[in-house]
């Protein structure tokens, strides 16, 4: 059985998610935070985000700064597993009713997300430059085998 984070492994497993989604420092996404309409009444600041990475703050977490660390969600995860995720690694298992409106609002905005952001691939160019020979063979060797 998986025990839960400390308060500092989970300011180190935060820094390392801000990272890999694409904010290299706390500024700039406190920045990202700022600028959005909806986060930018959290007044989640740099200094928050640091002491939050730094294991600087008091554990498990309570009032405002709960709530601030489930509004990152929104920021620091990109599938509802990932906020299953983060609440566990965060240690925010009993939910109070206005932390389950945020966490829904937070899944709602994800699958908005997913919705909003279908990429298309470029589309196929009309022959493979260079590759005339591969192609050959390739066809050869499959049609050269029977079946299959």
């Amino acid at each position: 059985m998986k025990t839960s984070m400390d308060v500092i492994q989970f300011g180190k497993w935060l820094g390392e998610r801000r990272r890999k989604c694409g904010w290299s420092s706390q500024r700039a996404l406190s920045e990202t935070l700022r600028n959005d309409p909806f986060l930018q009444e959290w007044r989640i600041s740099e200094d928050f985000i640091a002491r939050l990475e730094a294991g600087r703050l008091a554990h498990p977490f309570r009032g405002q700064v709960r709530q601030q660390i489930l509004v990152l969600a929104q920021m620091l995860c990109k599938t509802p597993r990932d906020v299953q995720s983060y609440l566990h690694a965060a240690s925010l298992k009993e939910l109070s009713p206005e932390e389950t409106v945020l966490v829904q609002r937070i899944h709602d905005y994800l699958a908005l997300e997913q919705m909003t952001t279908v990429e298309l691939l470029p589309a196929r160019p009309a022959y493979l430059f260079g590759r005339a020979t591969v192609v050959e063979n390739l066809l050869e060797r499959i049609s050269s085998h029977g079946q299959g």
